[in-house]
């Protein structure tokens, strides 16, 4: 098991919005977790240090992480782009005390999709984590719809052309390019 890690708040699920809180001050993080469990809509785990967020992240698979600025000797802004490369999709929201434009600006050249002020105004952390969730699910969502219509479009015995305004070709099946003995970067961008 991880070490410094903490319990979830809440039965575990896939669908369940899973914050990972990453802070090395224990007072901060316990204070996190339990002003998430009294919302009853959040599951989750924490640790001081970058070693172990990794770890946590790869067990716990979170939506969201919060991540403290600064982590003993080491800086959290350095672990916002290893999240995003090794865990696609995952939000990152950076946590400071210092209340200087040029740390968030830091943080969003460090690839934050956010940045809080500390201590944490509990409206403000709640609407943050909400918005960035509804952003998660849309984009869920779209990438479902997306792959529901290919199968659809690939899927059945007839011709399919996606045309735009101007009546140029889009995109075209493969029944299409079997049809009439093309490749589709033949077609596509041709009038139709």
């Amino acid at each position: 098991m991880v070490k410094q890690q903490e319990q979830a708040t809440g039965s575990e699920s896939k669908d369940e919005n899973r914050i990972l809180i990453v802070d090395d001050d224990p007072d901060i993080r316990d204070s996190l977790r339990e002003v998430l469990q009294l919302d009853g809509k959040y599951t989750t785990r924490s640790c001081g240090d970058i070693f172990n967020a990794r770890k946590l992240a790869a067990e716990f698979e979170p939506h969201i992480a919060l991540i403290d600025v600064k982590l003993g000797d080491d800086n959290g802004l350095d672990l916002v782009p290893v999240l995003k490369r090794e865990f696609p999709g995952m939000t990152c929201i950076v946590m400071t005390a210092y209340r200087a434009t040029d740390y968030a600006v830091t943080a969003v050249k460090a690839d934050a999709d956010d940045y809080l002020f500390k201590p944490l105004d509990t409206d403000n952390l709640f609407l943050t984590l909400e918005r960035h969730l509804f952003r998660q699910k849309l984009e869920r969502e779209k990438r479902e719809a997306e792959r529901r219509f290919r199968a659809i479009f690939e899927g059945t015995h007839q011709q399919l052309y996606i045309l735009d305004a101007d009546g140029v070709v889009a995109d075209v099946n493969d029944v299409v390019l079997e049809g009439h003995g093309l490749e589709k970067h033949h077609v596509v961008g041709t009038r139709f």
